[in-house]
């Protein structure tokens, strides 16, 4: 892939997102049941079929799949150091908080400016949604953004304990969901589904002394108004432990994640169906609408063990964020949790999960270094592979439009910039 956005990976420390009192975060021959080694083809890799209650598994080998000759080319940089003067800086972007339509228009939610700022398919700024506060149309801790049926904007705010939904025409009222004890732990991306929402809720409190059980992940369907319409999937908590830090005369108690513990990577196809991850190893659930089942994409090898030079890497990377930081506690208290981390036994295969604009899967595949995508696998929605990306794999944050992506980034000073890509399909040869 000939990435041309000049973007750098930088060594990021989950465990720092963390550090808060509260956590939140076919184109196959088909086995009829039991395992079926099928014959080495000439046409490339063929997957092991076997069928288990009714889900059909697929086990691809470590063997390449054909090499895709797809470019991401940059058209433009949103953010960033050198248009700070121009009056879209932001910060606080998260995974989910990037939205998109059909004509190129791109939706941010700024998590440091409490807003949604606007741009359109040229990039320029057109327009500001939201503000700091409690009223109508004022966000607390905006934490996920979705784009509904006719351009609407659907904010999920965990501070206010409701969505706000924000009408394409800027004099518009905003409209409000509010949100059930069992629905606020809502956070990240949001799919908009008629007049209802599909995301990702864990939420969790704990005080000094008492025992701690982290819930599991689930992806909920929530209703219009604000209760669960469904618990579509559960995914296992990541471990935490438990850390007391000091730094002055202030106290920390918290839970923090352990290093290397595997994501929880959910995106949903046009269909409604969707595809999850959440193991170590390349494992990946297609679930139908109704949270369903129907197929696992499996590829060896299975994911290696963490070695103690993956250890030392991070905590380099805190030991350098510490550096970065202007506040002693900040740098006190990353010094005490150096001496505390905790890893994951096994470095996890799969960096993230996107769809584009043609309902295809991609997949980033981690390298050498612990999450960072080394190849981009591609599959069909039903499963076929389509291939692989390997030179320069970027995996985007969100597909948008007919063929463009988003991919958060920071340069080179640290400041945050959101890369606008065209996905462009070259003729192979």
């Amino acid at each position: 892939m000939c990435a041309r956005a000049a973007t750098r990976r930088r060594g990021e420390c989950p465990w720092i997102r963390n550090l808060i009192p509260t956590v939140l975060f076919p184109l196959l021959s088909v086995g009829c049941g039991g395992d079926s080694a099928d014959p080495v083809s000439s046409q490339g890799p063929v997957a092991r079929i076997d069928t288990v209650e009714g889900v059909l598994r697929q086990t691809w080998p470590e063997s390449p799949f054909d090499e895709l000759p797809w470019t991401l080319d940059t058209v433009l940089v949103l953010g960033g150091f050198v248009n700070e003067g121009t009056g879209i800086a932001f910060d606080e972007v998260g995974n989910g908080g990037i939205a998109g339509d059909a004509t190129g228009r791109l939706y941010l939610l700024d998590g440091a400016g409490k807003r949604i700022l606007a741009f359109d398919p040229s990039g320029s700024p057109s327009g500001i949604r939201g503000r700091e506060g409690g009223g109508p149309g004022e966000f607390n801790t905006p934490s996920g953004l979705g784009l509904g049926p006719a351009d609407t904007l659907w904010v999920v705010d965990r501070g206010n304990r409701r969505i706000t939904l924000f009408p394409p025409e800027p004099d518009s009222e905003p409209d409000e969901i509010a949100l059930s004890d069992a629905s606020s732990g809502l956070a990240g991306k949001l799919a908009v589904e008629g007049d209802g929402v599909v995301g990702v809720a864990m939420v969790f409190s704990f005080q000094p002394g008492e025992e701690v059980v982290a819930p599991p992940r689930t992806l909920l369907r929530i209703r219009r108004d604000g209760t669960i319409a469904d618990t579509l999937w559960s995914a296992p908590p990541p471990p935490f432990d438990r850390i007391e830090l000091t730094a002055g005369n202030q106290l920390a108690v918290m839970l923090v994640q352990r290093s290397f513990s595997p994501g929880f990577y959910w995106e949903r196809f046009s269909d409604g169906s969707f595809a999850v991850a959440q193991e170590a190893d390349y494992e990946i659930r297609i679930l139908n609408s109704d949270g369903t089942e129907r197929l696992r994409i499996r590829r060896e090898p299975a994911a290696r063990e963490t070695t103690e030079a993956d250890r030392e890497r991070a905590r380099e990377d805190a030991r350098e964020q510490a550096e970065e930081s202007s506040s002693p506690f900040v740098r006190q208290s990353i010094d005490e949790r150096i001496e505390k981390m905790t890893f994951a036994e096994r470095i996890p295969r799969i960096t993230g999960l996107a769809i584009d604009g043609s309902d295809r899967l991609w997949v980033g595949v981690a390298g050498q270094k612990p999450g960072e995508t080394m190849r981009i696998d591609v599959f069909a929605a039903d499963g076929a592979p389509v291939g692989e990306i390997r030179e320069g794999a970027l995996l985007p944050t969100h597909f948008f439009g007919r063929s463009r992506a988003a991919l958060l980034d920071r340069d080179e000073l640290d400041v945050q910039r959101v890369v606008v890509l065209e996905l462009r399909e070259l003729p192979e040869g």
